[in-house]
């Protein structure tokens, strides 16, 4: 009886073991960095004055990573809205920022402003990457590149 159960046993820890390095060696294919350059004008928004070129956010904390927003402003718009760094350590986390960063991404051409919607699930690198996206405008409007 002794020896079922540590045969039961080590069958287990093995099923446990080459589940956790399957997954370390083959994470799910999520591109990194996340880039959705979209061609999304809104005209019924106001448009801050932001000077064209690239900027770079701030790092900010999203509580299971980090989250950085690159800008690019062309035309005095933004045209494109990079996310370089996001939390995608976890499976989980990389299951929920890829549909979170595309969407926070897509909403900011849209809005033309930091002002968009947090996402549902995604509190956390909604709020980190809206931070970081105002650290960039910011940059924006005094043209302080650092790109």
């Amino acid at each position: 009886m002794l020896f079922k159960k540590i045969i039961v046993s080590s069958f287990i820890i093995l099923g446990f073991t080459t589940y956790a390095v399957y997954h370390k060696l083959f994470p799910a294919n999520l591109p990194n960095p996340i880039n959705y350059k979209k061609n999304i004008t809104n005209t019924n928004q106001p448009v801050e004055r932001y000077k064209d070129g690239e900027y770079l956010g701030s790092l900010e904390d999203a509580y299971y990573g980090n989250v950085r927003v690159k800008v690019l402003i062309e035309d005095k718009r933004i045209a494109d809205v990079n996310v370089p760094i996001f939390p995608n350590e976890r499976p989980t986390s990389r299951e929920i920022n890829s549909l979170a960063v595309p969407t926070l991404a897509t909403e900011t051409i849209m809005a033309q402003k930091p002002d968009v919607d947090i996402v549902t699930g995604a509190t956390q690198t909604s709020r980190a990457f809206i931070k970081s996206l105002e650290s960039a405008l910011n940059k924006a409007l005094t043209n302080e590149k650092n790109i």
